[in-house]
């Protein structure tokens, strides 16, 4: 689950990039869309959202990657860290 949860966050920031280079291109009601106010804080709203998840799994991994040089199998790891690692 954590590799999927890697591959959906990693399109994500994808997806992210190419909003905020098509918002640099396009132009609306005169203005360019970067210069729109809503369109800059939904941009803004999905940069947060990516960047905490990027966050949150970083998080597990280091405590999957500590527990591991403990000694622990990395399923124990796993199970140990709980619900979290469930995602």
């Amino acid at each position: 689950r954590i590799g999927i949860a890697l591959q959906a966050n990693r399109f994500a920031r994808v997806c992210l990039t190419e909003s905020i280079e098509y918002s640099k291109r396009r132009k609306a009601f005169g203005k360019r869309l970067e210069d729109q106010p809503v369109v800059r804080a939904k941009i803004a709203n999905m940069a947060m959202k990516v960047e905490s998840t990027h966050a949150y799994i970083e998080s597990l991994a280091f405590r999957i990657v500590s527990q591991e040089r403990r000694g622990d199998d990395w399923f124990d790891a796993i199970l140990r860290i709980g619900s979290e690692a469930g995602l």
